[in-house]
């Protein structure tokens, strides 16, 4: 008779050793970098919580105010850290706001909440599953950006006063034995006695100065001058390792900036550990000033040092914000600096994309990007007639980088640059996000991916975990419901936006303002559109939280069951649309433009970790400041007796909104609550083309003025 088999006991949490706890406490963050999972672990029982302790005091924050709000903080965090010896698992400090000093320097901009919350949030990981990185495409451009430069050096007292402000943020930082990453995000100049302090007690550190600018190398053009010691120890620092500048030839009172001289000395390897770079470019009216004088170096009477015939610097990651400008010449210049081919990381925003792509195509195939793995371009062209000169080039430079692992395209790109990331990167994507813009589409002839080209992308990609796509959006009609299924069928997807494309939601027809009829509304640029295709639309721009949920869904059980043997893989998806009131490359109306960006807000679906279903989520509403801003808009645009309405068209204009805003969503419409009475319509997947609405026009005739 067989021996009945052995019975292994598994084990508890409450087993489990604590080393190992601590290890699964890692692996939770990795998971999941929000670090919910992880105070959800905490709370599951008191040997939990101490195993969470490493990570759960692994980063701390200080934001600046005043003197008495530093103290106050420093000794709430001082009576969480000492016990235990709980200031040994802090690795990474990050420091916000500005010090209320009486002899205050000019701040040359300030991060938004969003920024800080989603540097944060990156674990200074610049290759990481966050937002403010997958999205770079969509970040706005500084471009009506102040730029201050330095304002008079300190007097002796002045600085003793400083030094006394920051010593007790300082003493605490030096007793962080475990640091390792400094993120100095405030708007003042980082202090000496901070920067010493990292010198002397924490030199393997890595400094990330999020607000980066030499004050002193704003001179005056004829009053050439010698950096100021301070920052000359900034420059030569050997912990600062990632610095963002913003970077223009003048500042506001016309001094002369030399901080773009002074960077590429420090990347040739003035600044020895320097990996990380990101320029921003503003366009403002200092712009146009003319070209400055030549700099003299940092030291104006020491002659400067002839650099090396071969590039010396050793970054990692190169990104270039510049909304105009940036020459092809520039990237030579860098690539004389720092070895491109140490280069793992490279962003270039830029409206001069044809001249950009060429000369990157050029160094591709010279081999100087041989270690780039990831890329983000977001390149336009000065005319339409170059928008397919620019699709070609860029596929080009696609067939001639090595495979990436990451790649985000957002322009002037079309099938030709689709078709070059399938062969050439398709095996080796995680990341993918390809988002063309209308911006130069003539005639609204746009690139949109269909779930012909979804199926190709689930074919050739089989790794991706993070895509983001430009889709039609179709009145959740069987071609819209496939596309979401399609994408089900990505096995390890975990991460998803989709950006609605409202370009073609209006099939309209060319005519004037003379050719408009009963049932056909003139919205502009020789455009016709009839009622029940204005009725559709805003049928089609309706999205809520129910829609996200709805398309989460979707996916997640079309993964279900095509992998029935893993846990779906979505974990987060964003819906967000695009060409709010345009339709065709040509056509524009404000007002549905303002309805359009009331209507078409932007929903965030997250998997609940803690939940067993697989297709439970929660949604929220990202951006809906900027939803609530067009409330007013609303209220006007809707509003048939408002008075100042003297024209008899105007008012019939109001009238077809509001008559097409309650065929779709009846109601009361007195009072405010009616601009809040309206939701999404549900996919309709037993009919190949989605609902289609016919109506009696006629007692809405065409009033002339």
């Amino acid at each position: 008779m067989a021996a009945a088999p052995k019975m292994t006991r598994s084990l508890s949490l409450e087993s489990m050793p604590l080393d190992i706890l601590c290890i699964v406490c890692e692996r939770v963050v990795e998971c999941d970098p929000s670090r919910q999972s992880l105070y959800s672990f905490s709370l599951a029982s008191r040997r939990c919580s101490i195993a969470a302790v490493r990570q759960r005091l692994r980063r701390v924050q200080i934001t600046l105010e005043t003197r008495k709000k530093l103290a106050n903080d420093l000794a709430i965090w001082n009576h969480i850290l000492k016990p235990h010896g709980n200031a040994d698992y802090v690795q990474l400090v990050r420091i916000n706001g500005s010090m209320r000093l009486e002899y205050g320097r000019f701040a040359p901009r300030t991060e938004t909440e969003e920024q800080q919350d989603d540097e944060w949030g990156t674990d200074l990981n610049w290759h990481c599953d966050n937002d403010s990185v997958w999205e770079y495409g969509e970040k706005k451009v500084c471009t009506d950006v102040i730029l201050y430069g330095g304002d008079r050096p300190l007097t002796d007292e002045e600085k003793q006063s400083q030094e006394a402000a920051w010593r007790p943020l300082v003493k605490f930082i030096k007793n962080l034995s475990g640091l390792k990453d400094l993120i100095y995000a405030s708007t003042d100049q980082i202090p000496p006695c901070m920067l010493e302090a990292l010198h002397l007690y924490h030199p393997k550190s890595r400094l990330h100065m999020r607000q980066f600018t030499l004050h002193s190398l704003f001179q005056l053009p004829n009053s050439p001058q010698d950096i100021s010691p301070e920052e000359y120890a900034l420059v030569t620092s050997p912990c600062l390792y990632s610095i963002c500048p913003l970077l223009s030839n003048y500042d506001i009172q016309g001094r002369a900036s030399f901080n773009a001289e002074a960077i590429l000395q420090m990347v040739a390897g003035l600044a020895p550990n320097l990996r990380y770079v990101s320029i921003e470019v503003p366009v403002t009216f200092f712009a146009q000033m003319g070209p400055k004088p030549a700099w003299r170096g940092f030291f104006v009477n020491k002659p400067r040092e002839e650099g090396s015939s071969e590039p010396t610097g050793n970054l990692r990651s190169l990104s270039f914000n510049y909304t105009k400008d940036l020459a092809s010449s520039a990237l030579r210049a860098w690539s004389c600096h720092t070895d491109f081919s140490k280069l793992h990381i490279l962003r270039v925003t830029n409206n001069d994309g044809v001249d950009i792509i060429r000369t990157l195509g050029q160094m591709a195939a010279e081999g100087k990007f041989r270690s780039l793995l990831s890329v983000s371009l977001r390149l336009y062209p000065h005319a339409v007639a170059d928008a397919m000169i620019l699709d070609e080039e860029m596929a080009g430079f696609l067939r001639n980088m090595p495979p990436l692992k990451e790649l985000q395209l957002t322009g002037s790109v079309a099938e030709r640059t689709f078709n070059a990331i399938l062969e050439k990167h398709g095996d080796t994507l995680l990341r993918l996000d390809f988002t063309p813009s209308r911006k130069h589409a003539a005639g609204g002839s746009l690139f949109v991916p269909f779930n012909s080209e979804v199926r190709e992308i689930q074919k050739r990609c089989p790794n991706l975990r993070m895509l983001g796509l430009l889709i039609p959006r179709t009145n959740g009609n069987k071609d819209e419901v496939d596309i979401y299924r399609t994408l089900g069928e990505l096995k390890y997807l975990k991460h998803i936006i989709l950006t609605f494309d409202f370009s073609n939601v209006i099939h309209y027809t060319h005519g004037s303002i003379a050719d408009a009829c009963d049932d056909k509304l003139y919205i502009g640029h020789n455009a016709l559109v009839s009622l029940d295709q204005m009725c559709e639309t805003f049928k089609n721009l309706a999205i809520d939280g129910n829609l996200a949920l709805s398309v989460f869904r979707v996916i997640a059980t079309t993964n279900r069951l095509a992998y029935p043997s893993k846990l779906p893989s979505l974990q987060y998806l964003k819906l967000q649309s695009r060409g709010h009131g345009e339709f065709g490359s040509e056509v524009f109306n404000d007002n549905l433009a303002d309805i359009a960006k009331w209507l078409g807000g932007t929903w965030v679906c997250t998997k609940l970790q803690e939940h067993g279903d697989f297709d439970k989520a929660v949604t929220k509403e990202a951006e809906w400041f900027e939803r609530k801003f067009s409330e007013g808009k609303i209220e006007v645009i809707f509003d048939v007796t408002r008075p100042g309405i003297h024209s008899v068209k105007a008012r019939f204009y109001r009238k077809v909104w509001q008559t097409l805003w309650q065929t779709l969503w009846p109601g009361p419409t007195d009072g405010r609550q009616w601009m809040h009475n309206w939701s999404s319509f549900p996919f309709w997947p037993g009919s190949p083309d989605g609902r289609k609405w016919v109506h009696d026009w006629s007692s809405f005739p065409l009033l002339e003025e």
